[in-house]
């Protein structure tokens, strides 16, 4: 008897953990093309009144975006994401905090991070919501990739005729003059 209470009480505590851990965001790979545009998702309760959003990534100093009481914040943003950032809904409604990212470069691989605060004054209380990695793949390797897939066989395929035509021209020749040697150079001189 003491065994199944033990057995259910592991079963539970098991479920307790892995029902609390998932609460935490998951961090979500993206990948994008060099030049391209994103949207990094993140999103907040429907029903939350949000007074600060934000999106980082490792520099707790620079932000890649943060909006307070719907009033952009500029002066600590990184420099490298001025001009380059928006919200998806700038009016974050129904929770929509996603963020969308023009023109991606490799410097933009990494994990970002998205914050919301709900609420006004020192009753405003931060909430972690969303855990980005950003890949960043160069399509010109991948057009060389296609390139190569598709030359390097084309380029065998014309060794090959051109291999075939010179055997049968040879093979031909020989059959002609089956007293002639083809490797004899005073013969070949001849002809």
């Amino acid at each position: 008897m003491s065994a199944s209470k033990s057995t259910l009480s592991v079963f539970l505590l098991i479920c307790f953990l892995s029902c609390s851990v998932s609460e935490d965001p998951q961090e979500q790979p993206i990948t994008v093309q060099r030049g391209d545009d994103v949207v990094l998702p993140c999103e907040a309760p429907n029903n939350v009144n949000i007074a600060v959003v934000t999106w980082t990534r490792s520099n707790p100093e620079k932000h890649v975006y943060m909006k307070i009481d719907g009033h952009l914040e500029t002066e600590d943003q990184d420099p490298s994401y001025v001009n380059r950032v928006q919200l998806m809904d700038d009016e974050m409604k129904n929770g929509e905090l996603s963020l969308i990212l023009e023109n991606v470069n490799n410097n933009d691989v990494g994990t970002y991070y998205c914050y919301y605060k709900e609420g006004t004054g020192r009753s405003a209380k931060k909430k972690f919501s969303s855990i980005v990695y950003l890949i960043v793949e160069d399509g010109r390797i991948l057009l060389e990739l296609i390139l190569a897939a598709t030359l390097i066989p084309a380029a065998l395929v014309v060794a090959g005729i051109v291999g075939f035509v010179i055997y049968k021209k040879r093979k031909g020749r020989s059959e002609n003059n089956p007293d002639l040697p083809d490797d004899d150079p005073e013969v070949l001189q001849q002809l």
